[in-house]
């Protein structure tokens, strides 16, 4: 992956701690640069210092020829050199108009008398410049050593030089101690500015990884709505956040709208089939209601007929009232009153339909006297919840209580069985939802539709091996 691929909550810290750091560097080698050369002119300085203080205290010794006691002078720094770890020289060197060694802090190596030019040619350099400058401080640094040549005179007589010789490295000591304090205090500044720089990186990248994820949404899905105090401030960053909330708000508007018209359109489409549906159901249906009626007054009565008529007759009744149900017409005020034997024709009817073998179908029929409820329209309800129920639980138990208190009747359906799947959980009473090869997923949205017009609520839960429908339903008159 490349750098400028990584997440800005990293980019930008990353970012803001290199600039730092190519900051620190910039100004870290000049800095450097300038400081070494100021070292090496301080100690060229007080190397001049030292000559002229020595250059002073020799001019005697010059002109009287005391060898002995130039010998003591250009020894006695040595001393005190000893005290002072910055301040290094290698040999004093007195030496005459003529170029010859008058004394030496080191004999052996500068002998007396010898002449200076034999050393070396950065030594015969210097005494040239010398010989064309009697009054002025000559250094040299461009060879094996670094020199300071200082004049000696007095009363405007040149009696010689006093050169003072370092090694090429002397003022580096010094050098690295400043170079040392310099780094220790930019530690010290990387050491609170990079953390600060991380920490304001990462907040400030925060509020845009957080809209990133947002925006990461599965195909056809719309953006989640941002926490209200996800960025409280009005600078860009903020209008860019309210500008992304306004969008997200019309965008689930305009989706709601979308789907309000697709339901819209399907419901007028299946109401088309369903037209059509009912038109042929009730001209056969009509035909067998007259039929029963018939048989009712001129067949010949017995006990099997005289029990399985009536229950054909509300069979078919029953039919006639889904058809009216699935096309939201049904005139709930003209029909009769629930009483406890409806209640036992439904479980009649779906235990013999529906019922596996080990299952078990149990129900509790809280129904002692008629209740001011359209039978048909809760028999329905009834088969609709049941035969859902059955098929969830296969070979498991179906329990149903019917319960009825002053203000109306509660109907509880459960079965045990796996949960309902939460990606249709919320639609469950929407056309089709729950649709499969055993069923055409019109039961709970006909169940909802009747349960609406009875001024009633309806609702699920389910978890795992238990899933309940609850309808509550108010007495008095239907919508």
């Amino acid at each position: 992956m490349r750098l400028y691929d990584l997440s800005i909550r990293h980019k930008l810290p990353l970012w803001g701690g290199g600039l730092i750091l190519v900051t620190a560097c910039l100004v870290a080698i000049p800095f450097l640069i300038e400081t070494h050369d100021e070292v090496k002119r301080d100690m060229l300085f007080d190397s001049e210092a030292l000559g002229l203080t020595l250059a002073g205290a020799l001019n005697t010794s010059l002109i009287r020829q005391d060898f002995e006691r130039a010998q003591e002078i250009v020894q006695a720094p040595f001393v005190a050199q000893q005290n002072n770890s910055y301040f290094q020289f290698e040999a004093i060197l007195v030496v005459d108009m003529a170029g010859r060694v008058f004394a030496s802090s080191l004999p052996d190596a500068y002998r007396s008398a010898s002449d200076i030019r034999s050393y070396s040619s950065q030594f015969a350099k210097i005494w040239t410049r010398l010989a064309g400058n009697r009054r002025l401080t000559v250094f040299d640094d461009d060879g094996e050593k670094t020199l300071v040549a200082v004049p000696i005179h007095k009363d405007g007589l040149d009696l010689g030089n006093l050169i003072i010789v370092h090694t090429p490295d002397f003022y580096l000591d010094r050098f690295l101690e400043a170079a040392l304090r310099a780094a220790v205090l930019t530690l010290i500044a990387l050491g609170l500015l990079l953390p600060l720089s991380w920490y304001w990186g990462a907040r400030m990248a925060r509020p845009l990884t957080l809209l990133a994820g947002r925006m990461r949404t599965p195909e056809g899905g719309l953006p989640e709505p941002l926490p209200s105090n996800a960025y409280p401030y009005r600078d860009e960053l903020g209008q860019l956040f309210n500008q992304f909330d306004r969008l997200t708000a019309e965008l689930r508007d305009k989706e709601r709208v979308r789907l309000a018209a697709m339901e819209s359109e399907h419901l007028a489409a299946l109401g088309r089939m369903t037209a059509g549906i009912a038109h042929e159901i009730n001209n056969p249906l009509g035909g067998l209601l007259t039929a029963i009626d018939t048989l009712k007054r001129y067949g010949k009565h017995d006990p099997v007929a005289d029990r399985v008529v009536p229950m054909l007759e509300r069979g078919l009744k029953q039919i006639q009232e889904t058809v009216s149900a699935m096309l939201v017409e049904v005139r709930t005020g003209k029909q009769r009153p629930l009483n406890r034997q409806d209640i036992e024709d439904v479980l009649t009817i779906v235990r013999q339909g529906t019922q596996k073998p080990g299952a078990q179908l149990v129900m509790n029929n809280g129904i002692a006297e008629e209740v001011p409820l359209p039978a048909n329209l809760i028999r329905q309800i009834l088969i609709n919840l049941l035969l859902n129920a059955c098929q969830a639980a296969g070979q498991g138990n179906v329990h149903t209580s019917i319960t009825r208190s002053d203000s109306g009747i509660v109907i509880a359906v459960d079965n045990t069985g796996p949960a309902i799947p939460e990606a249709i959980r919320d639609r469950l009473f929407e056309p089709r939802v729950g649709a499969n090869d055993d069923g055409h997923g019109l039961g709970l949205w006909v169940t909802r539709q009747i349960v609406e017009q009875l001024r009633g609520k309806i609702s699920a839960e389910s978890r795992d091996g238990l899933t309940r429908f609850t309808v509550a339903l108010p007495l008095g008159e239907p919508a």
